[in-house]
């Protein structure tokens, strides 16, 4: 794609931002952006992290090149399965917890630039509460952050969604094993249709995903799947 092609899709971002059909999907990536406590806080972890996480705590007795072999076949998904599987899921959350240190971890003006644009909505599937704390920033859009299913009924735009559960609340379930997944389309249905419509109905875009990310291939897979070659 030339520099061209580049302008002409923000020239038509811009354009459906203006008319209010234009919602944003945020990955992990974009919390590499956040302001930390100090230079010992570590960056929020990606799935790399995660997978060399999950390895430690449940190959950690074994040889290194066990370690390697298991990276080499497995990948985050299953390995978080098989993390949940062997302990506790409460044991896993607290795991992401203290990789990620979302308590010493803020947004910045990166985060109230983006989010003082005319989204729709806004969903993410990350698991720190940066966008949502951003948004208690934001003058001239009211915000409302959607933790459950149950909530969406009665809101309205623009929203924060997130899709994949949050450190904030115990009572959302973070979305992260194989099963997690395999089950999503139906366990959080009214999640899935949300996304469905905004998809359909407004420009949707991408930021803070890798073209290898689970989320992003996930959600890349339903286009594919439910919508024509040409609109996807």
């Amino acid at each position: 794609m030339d520099k061209a092609d580049i302008l002409l899709h923000i020239e038509n971002i811009k354009k459906q931002l203006s008319l209010g059909q234009a919602s944003l999907m945020v990955g992990a990536g974009f919390s590499l952006n956040a302001d930390r406590k100090n230079s010992a806080t570590p960056l929020p972890p990606d799935w790399n992290k995660l997978s060399d996480a999950f390895i430690q705590e449940l190959y950690g007795a074994f040889s290194e090149e066990y370690q390697k072999r298991m990276r080499q076949s497995k990948n985050v998904l299953q390995l978080a399965q098989e993390y949940d599987s062997t302990f506790l899921r409460s044991k896993l959350n607290i795991l992401v917890q203290s990789l990620t240190r979302d308590t010493e971890l803020f947004p910045n003006e990166l985060y109230k630039k983006m989010l003082n644009l005319q989204w729709h909505d806004v969903f993410t599937t990350n698991y720190d509460t940066l966008l949502e704390r951003a948004a208690l920033q934001i003058v001239d859009r009211n915000y409302t952050t959607i933790y459950n299913c149950k909530d969406l009924a009665l809101s309205e735009s623009p929203r924060i969604i997130k899709l994949h559960g949050s450190l904030h609340s115990e009572s959302t379930h973070l979305i992260i094993s194989e099963e997690d997944y395999r089950t999503y389309p139906s366990e959080y249905a009214p999640f899935v249709n949300t996304v469905q419509q905004a998809i359909m109905e407004n420009t949707l875009c991408l930021i803070g995903f890798s073209g290898t990310d689970p989320n992003f291939l996930n959600w890349a897979g339903w286009v594919r799947d439910h919508l024509e070659k040409s609109m996807s």
